[in-house]
Protein backbone atom coordinates (compact mmCIF):
# COMPACT_ATOMS: atom_id res chain seq x y z
CA UNK A 1 0.00 0.00 0.00
CA UNK A 2 1.31 3.14 -1.36
CA UNK A 3 1.41 6.79 0.00
CA UNK A 4 -2.19 7.18 -2.62
CA UNK A 5 -3.75 4.52 -0.96
CA UNK A 6 -3.53 5.72 2.45
CA UNK A 7 -4.55 8.69 1.35
CA UNK A 8 -8.08 7.30 -0.32
CA UNK A 9 -8.18 5.41 2.71
CA UNK A 10 -8.33 7.62 5.06
CA UNK A 11 -10.59 9.85 3.01
CA UNK A 12 -13.20 7.21 3.32
CA UNK A 13 -12.89 7.25 6.72
CA UNK A 14 -13.18 10.94 7.57
CA UNK A 15 -15.19 12.05 4.38
CA UNK A 16 -18.18 9.50 4.98
CA UNK A 17 -20.74 9.09 7.05
CA UNK A 18 -20.57 7.12 10.87
CA UNK A 19 -20.74 3.36 9.76
CA UNK A 20 -19.44 3.81 6.35
CA UNK A 21 -18.91 0.92 4.53
CA UNK A 22 -15.31 -0.32 3.95
CA UNK A 23 -15.65 -3.54 2.20
CA UNK A 24 -16.27 -7.29 3.35
CA UNK A 25 -14.08 -9.32 6.37
CA UNK A 26 -14.08 -12.74 5.85
CA UNK A 27 -13.41 -15.28 8.31
CA UNK A 28 -13.49 -18.84 10.26
CA UNK A 29 -13.97 -19.63 13.63
CA UNK A 30 -10.80 -21.09 14.99
CA UNK A 31 -11.57 -20.96 18.56
CA UNK A 32 -11.24 -23.85 20.90
CA UNK A 33 -12.41 -21.43 23.82
CA UNK A 34 -15.18 -19.00 21.99
CA UNK A 35 -15.89 -17.41 25.11
CA UNK A 36 -12.71 -16.66 26.84
CA UNK A 37 -10.56 -16.70 24.19
CA UNK A 38 -12.03 -16.23 20.70
CA UNK A 39 -10.22 -16.40 17.44
CA UNK A 40 -10.94 -15.67 13.58
CA UNK A 41 -8.54 -17.25 10.56
CA UNK A 42 -9.20 -14.14 8.26
CA UNK A 43 -9.99 -15.89 4.56
CA UNK A 44 -10.36 -12.58 3.30
CA UNK A 45 -9.66 -9.09 4.56
CA UNK A 46 -5.98 -9.54 5.71
CA UNK A 47 -4.45 -6.61 4.46
CA UNK A 48 -7.54 -4.38 4.94
CA UNK A 49 -7.10 -5.32 8.93
CA UNK A 50 -3.66 -4.96 8.94
CA UNK A 51 -3.48 -1.21 7.14
CA UNK A 52 -6.50 -0.18 9.56
CA UNK A 53 -4.29 -1.46 12.43
CA UNK A 54 -1.38 0.16 11.21
CA UNK A 55 -3.37 3.58 11.04
CA UNK A 56 -4.49 3.17 14.65
CA UNK A 57 -1.15 2.97 15.00
CA UNK A 58 0.22 5.84 13.96
CA UNK A 59 -3.27 7.26 15.41
CA UNK A 60 -1.73 6.51 18.91
CA UNK A 61 2.01 7.17 18.08
CA UNK A 62 0.89 11.02 17.76
CA UNK A 63 -1.49 11.62 20.46
CA UNK A 64 1.12 10.03 22.71
CA UNK A 65 3.51 12.38 21.75
CA UNK A 66 1.74 15.29 22.86
CA UNK A 67 -0.16 13.25 25.97
CA UNK A 68 1.40 15.71 28.56
CA UNK A 69 -0.56 18.46 26.70
CA UNK A 70 -4.06 16.49 27.06
CA UNK A 71 -6.54 16.42 30.01
CA UNK A 72 -7.76 13.30 31.70
CA UNK A 73 -10.64 12.30 29.13
CA UNK A 74 -8.49 12.70 26.70
CA UNK A 75 -5.52 10.56 27.49
CA UNK A 76 -8.43 7.81 28.37
CA UNK A 77 -9.18 8.08 24.68
CA UNK A 78 -5.13 6.74 23.80
CA UNK A 79 -5.80 3.73 26.43
CA UNK A 80 -8.84 2.99 24.33
CA UNK A 81 -6.73 3.37 21.04
CA UNK A 82 -4.36 1.19 22.51
CA UNK A 83 -6.95 -1.68 23.14
CA UNK A 84 -8.14 -1.79 19.95
CA UNK A 85 -4.63 -2.90 19.08
CA UNK A 86 -3.67 -5.17 21.78
CA UNK A 87 -5.77 -7.00 24.83
CA UNK A 88 -5.76 -5.16 28.03
CA UNK A 89 -5.37 -8.54 30.14
CA UNK A 90 -1.87 -9.80 28.13
CA UNK A 91 -0.42 -6.41 26.94
CA UNK A 92 1.17 -8.20 24.53
CA UNK A 93 -1.37 -10.18 22.77
CA UNK A 94 -2.52 -7.93 19.42
CA UNK A 95 -5.83 -8.15 17.68
CA UNK A 96 -4.78 -8.64 14.24
CA UNK A 97 -2.18 -11.24 13.35
CA UNK A 98 -0.83 -10.53 10.17
CA UNK A 99 0.07 -13.74 8.09
CA UNK A 100 3.92 -15.06 8.71
CA UNK A 101 4.85 -14.42 4.65
CA UNK A 102 7.51 -12.04 3.46
CA UNK A 103 8.35 -11.14 7.32
CA UNK A 104 4.74 -9.29 7.80
CA UNK A 105 4.17 -10.97 11.23
CA UNK A 106 7.63 -10.09 12.78
CA UNK A 107 7.89 -6.36 10.85
CA UNK A 108 4.57 -5.67 12.61
CA UNK A 109 5.61 -7.02 15.56
CA UNK A 110 8.60 -5.00 15.72
CA UNK A 111 7.03 -1.89 14.97
CA UNK A 112 4.35 -2.08 17.75
CA UNK A 113 6.91 -2.47 20.38
CA UNK A 114 9.11 0.29 18.53
CA UNK A 115 6.02 2.63 19.38
CA UNK A 116 5.52 1.06 22.90
CA UNK A 117 2.39 -0.82 22.39
CA UNK A 118 3.73 -4.02 23.36
CA UNK A 119 6.93 -4.90 25.68
CA UNK A 120 10.15 -4.26 23.70
CA UNK A 121 11.34 -7.44 21.00
CA UNK A 122 14.07 -7.35 18.15
CA UNK A 123 13.63 -4.59 15.65
CA UNK A 124 13.47 -7.52 12.08
CA UNK A 125 16.66 -6.71 9.88
CA UNK A 126 15.71 -4.67 7.01
CA UNK A 127 12.14 -4.22 8.33
CA UNK A 128 12.16 -0.37 7.56
CA UNK A 129 12.87 -1.52 4.11
CA UNK A 130 9.60 -3.28 4.07
CA UNK A 131 5.91 -2.07 3.45
CA UNK A 132 4.62 -2.07 6.93
CA UNK A 133 6.84 0.06 8.86
CA UNK A 134 6.80 2.80 5.53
Amino acid sequence: MGTREWEALFDDITENDYGYFLGSIICINSATDAINAPKFEVVDGQQRLTTLSLFLASLYTILNDYKNDLDEDQLSDILQLKRKIVLKKTQSDIRVVPQVQGSNRDDYLGLLSKIGLIPKRPIPKFSGLRRIEK
